[in-house]
């Protein structure tokens, strides 16, 4: 039996559901620099982002999550992650 098919549309959403960022989009709407983004991409910690051959994109709503996964209530919480 061969292996499933994935549709991608139905595994990300439509672009106008679930918009792409590239970059230095994603980069201005999390509040850092691309080469942030791109430090991350290489080394780990930061938002989840598709490789399309030679291009990054970034689905709004992995940006989203990421950045609330990143909410802190208080200080105190910032040394028990470390």
């Amino acid at each position: 039996m061969p292996p499933k098919r994935i549709d991608m549309a139905d595994a990300i959403g439509t672009p106008d559901a679930n918009p792409r960022r590239n970059r230095n989009e994603a980069a201005e709407y999390i509040g850092c620099s691309p080469e942030t983004l791109a430090t991350w991409a290489s080394r780990g910690g930061g938002p989840p982002y598709l490789r399309i051959g030679r291009k990054v994109v970034y689905l709004q709503s992995d940006l989203d999550v990421w950045m609330a996964s990143r909410r802190v209530t208080c200080t105190a919480e910032l040394s028990e992650s470390e």
